[in-house]
Formats: structure tokens, sequence, C-alpha cells
């Protein structure tokens, strides 16, 4: 390289494509030895509450370094080559509206560290397809722009300014400075050009490098999300547990998932929310139709928009004119779906533009899927655990799920200083219809029976076969005064029914015993035990009727 660019620099054509040849070697060398990979920002990645966690920060900040190392490795090779010059690379912020300068080579740095886009001369450099001279004669305006100080401008200064893009995409220019515009020929073009390309590789390189890093710790870590997750849970601690893990792999002002009310309806429900909250809340509907949110599920397909307050097409996130009243900038949605179907949407907003690039949309897409299928899973599990639960005869409450459920009343009820009522019920003189009329009509009076007592209580109320003809009832929230009532309307009704079956038609009576807590016992062993023997104790006097605990049985 010095023969051919210090001594003794033969001129002519042959020379000049050995040099190019020389330049693309070195930097291809350069290249290999100081590649890097994660997606380049120089800027904050969002302007939220909700931001990526330290330790991710870290090592973006470490892996944008060296990607700095790298891009000055190229200008380094041209500041060997080139000493009489001056050189800066630009490279496009995640905002597109300015390019930020990320290395030099040279005597001086007297470019200014930040070039806005705003101004169209810049934005003209940036978009060119060639490599420009600018001159003070014909372009003092557009040079005067890209120095920090004007009394580093000489009146012979002049700059060469050369595209940056990978990809067809327009990412950054490199700008050579020059005391005069005799040290230019027109073989600095092509040179320039050249090493804009290399920029231009190293860029995608790291791009290409960055995004398979980036997907591999995505994936690892939505794996060992999603193993390490409890489908036990109910729906929304589910629901909650996939917004946490958002909160720690995206950046964001507001996340949303919204469920639809059901399949192919025009309702979507909040059912997971996390920072900004003053639009909608956990439990708040909307319209698919005619909403933003909506479009993701209705179309069934990401949603990115860069910048909401230039999207003509958007009328409003979820109502119509929202937009106005809280101005977010930033949208990328994507649709929660498995095979049966759209089920909701996962959106995430900012209130800065161009804040979701084409990794965080991949990775989003990622999470819908993986949240359809999570929700799937749990439909199943949720059905599958609920016939267990159940009694297959009456469909009420088996003995096992009645027992996990009272106990869970009762926690309930302690940490709220509430009251509750347990009700055991037995058939009277059941065996005789067993033996007079056999086992299936006897199976037609407890579904008969439990169907009585279960139209007789509220919908929160605990209602379960306890054993072969005996019931029990948790009223909830109740008091034996309150309960009173319904036990005798349970007792009443059972006791004016008209058990009627393939021509056969008997009266049944029922007996009943009451305890409440906290009063007659504080564990659901004592309340059984004393709800028990009340019960009992009515059967003794001929059954059909209701004792509660503090009754005098005299």
């Amino acid at each position: 390289m010095f023969m051919l660019f210090v001594y003794p620099n033969p001129v002519g054509l042959p020379f000049t494509l050995l040099r190019l040849s020389t330049i693309a070697l070195v930097g291809y060398l350069f290249f290999q030895l100081f590649s890097a990979t994660p997606r380049r920002e120089r800027v904050n990645l969002g302007t939220g509450s909700d931001v990526a966690p330290p330790e991710t920060r870290d090592m973006h900040k470490k892996e944008e370094g060296s990607l700095q190392e790298a891009i000055q490795v190229v200008l380094d090779l041209f500041a060997a080559s080139f000493p009489e010059f001056s050189a800066s690379a630009y490279l496009l912020n995640r905002s597109k509206k300015e390019l930020v300068q990320w290395a030099y080579c040279g005597e001086k740095d007297s470019f200014r560290h930040s070039l806005p886009l705003e101004n169209s001369a810049i934005h003209n450099l940036l978009v060119s397809n060639h490599p420009e001279f600018i001159t003070p004669l014909e372009g003092g305006d557009v040079l005067s722009s890209l120095f920090r100080d004007n009394e580093d401008l000489s009146p012979s200064t002049a700059v060469l300014s050369a595209p940056i893009a990978t990809d067809g995409e327009h990412e950054g220019i490199l700008l050579i400075e020059a005391d005069q515009f005799g040290d230019f020929d027109e073989d600095h073009r092509s040179i320039s050009s050249l090493y804009a390309d290399l920029l231009g590789l190293e860029l995608r390189q790291y791009d290409v490098r960055s995004s398979l890093r980036s997907d591999h710790l995505f994936y690892s870590q939505i794996e060992a999300y999603q193993n390490d997750l409890d489908i036990d849970r109910p729906e929304d601690e589910l629901i909650t547990s996939m917004v946490r893990f958002c909160k720690r792999h995206f950046s964001f002002d507001k996340i949303t998932v919204s469920l639809l009310e059901e399949p192919k309806s025009d309702k979507a429900i909040i059912r997971g929310v996390s920072g900004f909250t003053k639009d909608v809340d956990l439990d708040d509907s909307f319209s698919v139709s005619g909403s933003l949110h909506g479009k993701v599920i209705s179309q069934a397909t990401p949603v990115v928009v860069d910048d909401l307050s230039t999207d003509q097409s958007t009328e409003g996130r979820f109502i119509k004119g929202d937009l106005k009243e809280h101005p977010f900038l930033s949208f990328l949605g994507v649709p929660i779906r498995n095979k049966e179907g759209v089920k909701g949407a996962l959106a995430i907003e900012s209130f800065a533009p161009h804040q979701y690039s084409k990794s965080d949309l991949l990775n989003l897409q990622v999470l819908g899927e993986r949240a359809g299928v999570l929700l799937r899973w749990w439909e199943n599990y949720a059905a599958v655990r609920e016939a267990s639960m159940r009694d297959g005869l009456t469909g009420l409450l088996n003995r096992g799920a009645f027992m996990e459920r009272f106990e869970g009343e009762i926690s309930r009820a302690d940490r709220y200083q509430e009251n509750l009522v347990l009700v055991i019920l037995d058939l009277d003189k059941f065996k005789r219809v067993n033996d007079n009329h056999g086992h299936l009509y006897g199976d037609y009076v407890i579904m008969e029976s439990a169907n009585s007592m279960r139209m007789s209580v509220r919908n929160i109320d605990l209602v379960a076969r306890y054993g072969g003809e005996e019931f029990a009832i948790v009223l909830v929230n109740a008091t034996k005064q309150g309960a009173n009532q319904t036990c005798e309307r349970i007792v009443s009704n059972i006791a004016t029914r008209d058990y009627l079956k393939d021509n056969i038609s008997i009266q049944m009576t029922i007996s009943a015993g009451v305890s409440e807590f906290p009063s007659d016992g504080t564990s659901p062993r004592d309340l059984i035990e004393k709800a028990d023997e009340a019960m009992y104790e009515i059967k003794r006097k001929g059954g059909n009727g209701v004792i509660f605990v503090s009754d005098d049985p005299s």
C-alpha cells in the first residue's frame, strides 16, 4: 500500500483498479477481525416507565461500543491511505430524524456531532445514490450546516459526501473534508463510494448477527418462561405473567392484552394492561370494528405504525378521537391466535415515534402465537379440571373439590372479616326409594333434588354432592340469621316437589343442619361436625326441617 499510495505513487487506470482492490481486500480482513453482533442504537430505546432491565441496557452498551470500534477501523484504514483528509461516519438514530456521528479520523474533528434531517440539504445527501462534492462556491449553505463552528470553515474547504446504505435502505453518510477542492480528484468519488460500501457491509453483517443473537436470547427466555409456567393458575394470573414477561423484553409506555368476549364477537375485553391506564384499564371493553387495537384482531395480522400523528387511516386506538386526548405515536400490535382462530391482540405503544424495529415485531409475533397456545392449554386444562371436580350424576361439586373450595372460602372470609354459612343436607328415608323403585329412579330423585338446591342459591355460593344422598352448601358472606330464609326455601321446595318419572310419583323430604363461621368454628372440620350433628338432630325429630347449631333442640 505504501508503494501504491505514497511512493512512487504510480498513475494510470491499472494502478487505480489495483488500489481499489487492495482497499477492498484490507477492508474485508478488518471486517473479519472486528465484526460484531447486536442492532445498533445510540439513543434511548423508549421514553416510557416500562423499559428493558439494567442488565439488558448494559449489554446493548457493550455491543454498541463493539460496532463503533468496527466503524472506527474502517475510518482508520481510510486515514492510513489518505492522511491529508479528515473523515466522519454518520448513522441514522432510531427516530430517523437526525444523523449521529459514530466515528471520525484525521487531524481535525470539525463536523457537527449530529445533523438534523429537517435540513433538506442534509436529507438530500442521505438519500443520494452517488457521492457528491460540496464546494464553497456551489454549496456554501450546505457546508455551514455540516461544521460545528464556521471559523473551522475556510473559504477553500470542500467536502465529499458518500451515502451509506444496506439492502437499499439509507443508513447514513460518510463525509470527507479537504482543505481545498483541488485536493480531490475524480478517483476520490469511487474511493469514497468503496469506503461507504465497506461501512454498509459492516452494518449489514452486524444487523444479521445482532438479529440472530437477539432472537436466540429471546427464544431461549420465552422457552424458559413457558416451561416454568404454572398452568394451574387462574387465567388472569396467566395473562399477568405474560405482561410481566413483556416488561422485561420490550420498551413501551403502555401494553394491552385484549381478548374477544366470545368467538367472532365485535366486542373485546381488556384482560391485561401495564403502564399508562388513563384511557382504558382492566375489564374495560371496546369495539373491534373502527379501532386500531381491533384492526389487529379483525385482520388477524400484525399492525405497525411508526407515527400515529401522520397516519391518516387511524381514527382511534380504542374509540374514535382518543388520539387527541392521549397522543400515542408508536404502535405495534400482533394477534393472539391458535388453531381455533384469533383470540385477541397483544399491543405495545409509546408516546415517542419510530420506537419499534423489525426485531421487535418478530419477537412480539412469536409471543402472540405462544400466548394463543398457552390460552388454549389453559382452556383445555380448565375443562378437564372442571370435569374432575364435578359429580358425574348431578354436575355439582364432588366432595374433594368442595373441601378445597370450602377451605379457600374460609381463608377469604377470615382475611376480609366476613361470615359464611355451611348447610349439610340429607334426603330423608332415601333407602326406601331404591328398595321400592330401583336405583335408576333413585338417581332421578337425587338429580332433581340437586337441581332444586342449585336453583335456590346464588351463583357465588357452593353446592356439592357430599355423599350418596347427602349434600353440602356454603353460603358466601352470609350469617345464619340471613340464611334462614334460604334454608327454609330449600326444605320447602323438596317437600312440595312431585318426583314423577315413568309413571312413578313420590314425595320426598330433606333435613338440614346449619353452622356459621366463625362463631361455630374456624376450620372446615369443626363446621362440618357441628352442622352434621344439627342435621341428625332434626332427623331424629322426624326430618323435613332445619336446625341451626345455636338452636335449642329440646
